[in-house]
């Protein structure tokens, strides 16, 4: 079986991937790995998702640089995220930090906000909630396999089911543990954020 997730980034797709690969004994090949779909069997690829509306250039970590062949796919998992402001905080934060996720074995990712990032990074982040949205909607509407949240899968616990109903198969194992989610709340300090988004936004009305 040919397995594909298509999404952009901070959505889960590495812990789905790792996920269907214990549960279906089957390689995980993120995005930055080269490797022939084409001509192997039983796998989960990551493939990243770029919207036609895009001008990034700093993707050269990516090895999919073409058009993807979904026919070449027997299962193809859409997943993004609702909440793009959460998302673009992970997105800033994992390239100011260049920890992307938990080490093996250690738990040595976790991060909260502070006043300082958010001063230096909110209008980034504003820029790649906007980005995500209009991603969002362009991978809505490519008619292809199963379109999932990150949301169901690791908020409302609804996501799993559907997955294991789309591809075939019961887990053994949870798809999510709390313990794996890398930052760590503040709920002033995000307030403080989104004041910060909110009066950028107005200003630009102005412009």
């Amino acid at each position: 079986m040919k397995i594909l997730i298509y999404s952009e980034g901070r959505v889960g797709s590495h812990s789905l991937g790792r996920w269907l690969s214990q549960n279906l004994g089957m390689p995980f090949i993120a995005e930055s790995m080269e490797f022939d779909y084409d001509n192997n069997d039983n796998f989960i690829r990551k493939i990243y998702f770029i919207p036609k509306h895009s001008s990034e250039v700093n993707l050269q970590w990516m090895t999919e640089k073409g058009e993807v062949k979904f026919d070449n796919f027997d299962k193809v998992i859409r997943l993004y995220r609702k909440n793009t402001f959460e998302q673009s905080i992970s997105y800033l934060h994992t390239l100011h930090s260049k920890k992307f996720q938990h080490s093996d074995g250690k738990f040595d990712a976790y991060y909260e906000l502070n006043k300082e990032f958010c001063d230096k990074y909110y209008i980034d982040i504003y820029r790649t909630m906007r980005y995500s949205d209009m991603s969002n909607n362009e991978l809505k509407t490519i008619n292809q396999g199963l379109l999932i949240s990150y949301e169901e899968i690791f908020v409302e616990n609804t996501g799993q089911k559907l997955i294991e109903e789309y591809i075939g198969f019961e887990s053994k194992t949870d798809i999510f543990d709390q313990k794996h989610k890398l930052r760590v709340k503040n709920e002033e300090i995000e307030s403080y954020l989104l004041k910060l988004i909110d009066n950028h936004q107005k200003n630009l009305k102005f412009i």
